[in-house]
């Protein structure tokens, strides 16, 4: 009942928000529709307690109204005589029910605006501050207001002071909790070319929100800007070795990409570009994925090269999981090339690889044409050698059990 009340009152009040805004828009903004609607919602706050009961704290009307009286840049005086009898009217019904952005609201309109604080308009202008006033004046408002103004200011292209209060909020410990602020500061940096700054504020951002903010940003930013920053946060992870939520950038890296850059052939380039910084082993394989998933067998070659490559890094005694990894990923490339399956399935430490042994020698033998294989012959040559030997001396292990009638099954 009380959902269906809650329900009833939400439409209630969408309509009414429509109405009058379409009156104000046909009037030009004349106070006449502010003054007509605030007898409307004083009337329809104080008539029933209940129904104001029923707004949370996140009701998104109340969210949307007050958030546009917080920022606000300019009330004629007659038009704020209006909205202050309003307020007046109706906010002790929602006070009463800890609606924080009403007491914000109510606060800054108390000072005369959104903007007339002066240590607000300091920030902004990065003129000497006391470092106590900032803190104060950015803890006293809830970090919602704070964002909301730095989005104002990005809409209005007023860059620079966007910049600055969206870099004070960083350094404040109740703001800074808030991911906005970095992925805001970032893109002001980018639009500023302060590419310096820029990655030494990236290098302080992790993988997961690395991650998030690229996401955030994707419906307000251009792709240029999103391309940037999210390669920017790759090569960051790939050189550092860092494996941390490395699997969803280089996804979100290859969509971007490929949505600015069609071409399959540029593509593999980036990779090649991008895996050849990578310093963990680990990081190639995500690549890997991308490029069959997108482009299929037009990339198995580059996925091959990249496999190589990662057998000449890998230290076989150190790494025995990492190298056996790599060489199934060569076999799954190459499903029908019975001499690498071969090979690869001797490095596999379980009793089922070698029956898969035993049924492919049973396959006629394959010739081999170095002209038109696939695989470099350095490295078949070293798979073969390194899973022949690799596969022998696990086998002679095997040998050794009391009862091998299960493995020749």
């Amino acid at each position: 009942m009380a959902d269906t009340e809650s329900e009833r009152l939400e439409l209630s009040l969408e309509n009414l928000f429509l109405r009058h805004w379409r009156w104000w828009r046909s009037t030009r903004g004349d106070g006449r529709s502010l003054s007509r609607s605030s007898g409307c919602c004083g009337r329809r706050c104080a008539a029933s307690p209940r129904r104001a009961a029923a707004f949370p704290a996140e009701c998104q009307h109340i969210h949307y109204t007050l958030s546009s009286l917080a920022v606000k840049e300019e009330f004629a005086e007659y038009p704020l005589k209006d909205i202050i009898d309003s307020f007046q009217a109706c906010h002790s019904q929602l006070l009463q029910h800890s609606n924080i952005y009403m007491k914000q609201v109510k606060q800054i309109i108390k000072v005369g605006g959104p903007w007339e604080s002066p240590v607000l308009q300091d920030i902004l202008q990065e003129a000497p501050v006391p470092q106590t006033d900032v803190e104060g004046y950015l803890s006293s408002e809830v970090p919602l207001f704070l964002e909301l103004r730095v989005r104002y200011l990005q809409a209005c292209e007023r860059l620079q002071e966007a910049m600055a209060l969206a870099k004070s909020c960083l350094e404040n410990r109740k703001a800074g909790k808030h991911l906005y602020f970095h992925q805001a500061y970032l893109t002001c940096l980018y639009k500023a070319s302060l590419h310096e700054h820029l990655h030494k504020e990236m290098a302080e951002i992790d993988g997961r929100d690395a991650v998030e903010i690229i996401c955030n940003t994707v419906s307000v930013e251009k792709d240029e800007l999103l391309l940037s920053l999210c390669k920017a946060f790759l090569s960051q992870q790939l050189q550092n070795g860092d494996m941390y939520y490395i699997w969803d950038l280089v996804f979100l890296w290859s969509r971007l990409f490929l949505r600015a850059h069609p071409s399959g052939q540029g593509f593999l380039v980036e990779c090649q570009q991008l895996a050849s910084t990578a310093t963990n082993i680990r990081a190639i394989f995500p690549f890997i994925k991308v490029v069959n998933a997108e482009l299929g067998s037009e990339g198995d070659q580059f996925c091959l090269e990249l496999c190589a490559r990662g057998l000449r890094m890998c230290d076989l005694q150190a790494n025995p999981e990492i190298h056996s990894l790599l060489c199934k990923t060569i076999a799954f490339l190459l499903p029908y090339d019975l001499e690498v399956c071969q090979a690869c399935a001797l490095l596999e430490r379980s009793l089922q690889a070698y029956r898969t042994v035993c049924l492919l020698y049973t396959h006629p033998k394959q010739e081999q044409h170095p002209h038109t294989d696939p695989v470099p012959t350095n490295v078949r040559f070293y798979i073969l050698q390194v899973g022949e030997g690799f596969g022998k001396g696990k086998l002679s292990e095997l040998l050794q059990e009391p009862d091998l009638s299960y493995f020749f099954k």
